[in-house]
């Protein structure tokens, strides 16, 4: 195997990854997607890739997960899936790399990621700007990727004719339980006081919603959870007693801005992939966030902090200015006239074909870890659960812990081959039609 592409989130990531399988297949290199932990770790910890393409990079902990059964493999490429950051994820050591990682290949979108890794002391060489691929599906060539609104009304059950809203959440931590959160504390610092914001932010905006879909019944409001968020009893509420109001996980955020007339968000990276689509957007923010914590992006910006700003926003026409200062967001995001995934994919072939790329990641990492062992275990338990159609969490209901590991597997393969065998298709129609060159 040339390619093996570890992801951590199917929404965030696959798309993506299926774009730059596509392209590297049709120049003739092999290609694996995996996901990082669950679906098809163990297994293809054991198929000796020449190059291993991973979500994040960090320290010495990451790179044991990601090379530990792979005796021979030297190249290791950090994608890089979030390289936006706050000053709090600066001093908490979110946002930097350390230790042996500092020698892999770390994938910069533009200029400020490539000189905050420098900063950390990795040689400018491994550090290649190729832009953001999610950027290019917002480009005429991808325009067939997407489903277009009476697709999407009526596999989601929602009227075409009304104005639609989506609300982009980032509130994530409002539903971790507490003893995740602890784990949290003891590995980055205490952020407690963020989670609070997180928790009472959705309760406010909650209302807002509520509020304003029972004065306006032209709307259908969409609200897409984080995917590290859970869909709690009180959100099950809210569209239990809302018939306009829609929790809707699924799809890539860039179908959803694709179809949607207006985009709010409350602290999401994601406000790029909205300004690069030309849609309207909206910060909500019922209550202030500390500096600290603030994303560069939005600091300076316009925001919504009351119900009667939330309300004379979605009013029609929607024609407003961009709510942040666009430069901060073209000097992150380098564009040129060649599409991202293509300097991607130019990038990890060169590392694929350049000896010097080579590095030993493995010598001098501990030889065991008991969390990276189990990991590799659990893997190759929801392999066996995919391949057989296997449900073995029914059996546990009673032991907290066996079934939360189970329900855990179980919800990471469900559909998965599907859902990357179907992006693969519709990404290798776009390859093979603009491709050549």
């Amino acid at each position: 195997m040339d390619f093996l592409f570890f992801y951590e989130l199917k929404n965030r990531e696959i798309e993506t990854l299926a774009l730059l399988k596509c392209e590297l297949e049709r120049r003739g290199y092999s290609c694996t997607i995996s996901h990082f932990s669950a679906w098809g770790y163990g297994r293809n910890m054991l198929s000796n890739p020449k190059v291993i393409v991973v979500p994040w990079l960090r320290g010495d902990d990451n790179v044991y997960t990601f090379t530990r059964n792979i005796w021979r493999t030297k190249k290791l490429v950090d994608f890089q899936c979030e390289q936006i950051y706050s000053e709090a994820d600066i001093r908490l050591g979110n946002a930097l790399c350390t230790g042996i990682a500092r020698r892999a290949y770390h994938l910069c979108w533009g200029n400020m990621s490539q000189k905050r890794l420098m900063d950390c002391g990795i040689d400018n060489n491994h550090l290649p700007i190729t832009g953001c691929i999610k950027m290019d599906f917002f480009t005429p060539t991808f325009a067939s990727l997407f489903q277009n609104r009476v697709q999407m009304a009526e596999k989601y059950s929602l009227q075409q004719v009304k104005s639609w809203f989506v609300f982009v959440s980032s509130l994530a931590y409002a539903t971790y339980r507490s003893n995740d959160l602890e784990y949290l504390y003891q590995k980055t610092g205490d952020f407690s006081d963020f989670v609070a914001i997180h928790k009472e932010t959705r309760l406010i905006l909650l209302e807002w919603i509520d509020r304003y879909l029972k004065e306006n019944n032209d709307v259908e409001f969409i609200y897409r959870p984080h995917p590290s968020e859970a869909i709690d009893d009180l959100l099950l509420k809210y569209e239990s007693d809302i018939s306009s109001f829609h929790i809707i996980p699924t799809e890539s955020l860039q179908q959803w801005i694709q179809v949607s007339d207006v985009i709010d968000v409350w602290y999401t990276t994601g406000i790029a992939e909205v300004y690069y689509s030309g849609k309207v957007c909206n910060i909500v923010r019922p209550i202030s966030i500390p500096q600290q914590y603030e994303i560069d992006f939005y600091k300076g910006g316009h925001f919504l902090t009351t119900y009667s700003e939330f309300a004379q926003a979605h009013e029609k026409p929607y024609n407003r200015p961009f709510p942040v200062d666009t430069s901060k967001i073209t000097d992150t995001y380098s564009q040129s006239g060649i599409p991202n995934y293509i300097r991607t994919a130019d990038v990890l072939e060169h590392i694929l074909n350049d000896k010097k790329a080579q590095v030993n990641y493995y010598a001098g990492l501990p030889k065991q870890k008991y969390h990276t062992v189990r990991q590799y275990l659990k893997s190759l338990l929801g392999d066996i659960m995919r391949v057989f159609h296997l449900q073995f969490s029914k059996y546990f209901k009673d032991t907290t812990y066996m079934y939360e590991v189970l329900t855990y597997i179980e919800d990471k393969i469900d559909g998965i081959d599907d859902y990357i065998l179907a992006s693969c298709k519709k990404m290798d129609q776009i390859v093979n039609q603009t491709g050549k060159r």
